[in-house]
């Protein structure tokens, strides 16, 4: 008779027909094993603890943890199929890494581009890019220690695990903190106060020779009138240079002027 010892177990299907995941399925195997045990051991501190939970904040730190987690052990490795996911679930890496026309217009059904907050996590696509994207952020500033100073933290409203993440990197407030996120997934310098690099020991052969696959984010262009609600943001082309809000622009809206062009 099989008796259980009440553990975390993980379990993975090895099948060859996963849709949308360009990666051997030998290396997808160990990639997901860590990923999957990040959550595993995450969440069984937290049960001990008394502090589970199932809110969106919560499963928004986890996912951002277990993202950490792969990188560090396979640096590179969830990039490709994940980045191209902050324009539209619909898009690959293929052809994000073939366009080179740098500015893209919003997907309207792609709330985080839409005005909504970048952090409401929702369980889409485009929120494990998010993951991705921060996880990023952090590591370029705090190496991979930052993340094991965040493993006992949590909780179940955005604030709280948001403050967790910018106490730790010595931001004062949300507000600095969001400014130099955003600004580095716009700009992804190489160095400076808004790089955006994969983690050490990444090797470019995970993402077909880019030594930054970082280098083919873009501006995504609001082409229309948006509704800016807590938390979003907006790109707009001014023109001749000069940007007029409009008359109907909330008050403590932050407007940051940035010069960008496209690679090549």
């Amino acid at each position: 008779m099989l008796r259980g010892n009440r553990l975390p177990i993980v379990i993975i299907n090895t099948a060859p027909l996963i849709q949308g995941v360009n990666s051997d399925l030998s290396q997808l195997f160990y990639t997901s094993t860590v990923h999957e045990m990040a959550h595993s051991i995450y969440g069984a501190q937290h049960i001990q603890g008394g502090s589970f939970s199932t809110s969106k904040a919560w499963t928004f730190f986890t996912e951002f943890l277990a993202v950490a987690a792969q990188e560090t052990v396979y640096p590179g490795s969830s990039i490709s199929h994940s980045l191209p996911w902050w324009y539209s679930d619909k898009t690959v890496w293929e052809d994000l890494a073939a366009d080179d026309a740098g500015l893209y217009l919003r997907d309207k059904n792609n709330q985080r581009q839409s005005g909504c907050s970048i952090f409401d996590w929702g369980s889409t696509r485009e929120d494990y890019s998010l993951a991705l994207l921060l996880a990023h952020f952090v590591e370029n500033r705090g190496g991979t220690d930052a993340f094991a100073h965040l493993e006992n933290g949590g909780g179940t409203q955005l604030y709280e695990v948001l403050s967790l993440i910018w106490e730790e990197l010595g931001y004062e407030d949300y507000a600095a903190f969001a400014e130099d996120f955003l600004l580095s997934v716009l700009l992804h310098e190489e160095d400076g106060p808004y790089r955006l690099r994969p983690f050490q020991g990444y090797d470019p052969a995970q993402c077909g020779g880019e030594e930054n696959p970082f280098s083919h984010l873009a501006p995504i262009i609001t082409d229309k009138g948006i509704y800016i609600r807590p938390g979003g943001y907006a790109v707009v082309r001014p023109v001749g240079g000069v940007y007029y809000p409009p008359a109907t622009a909330a008050e403590g809206l932050c407007y940051v002027g940035i010069s960008w062009k496209a690679a090549g």
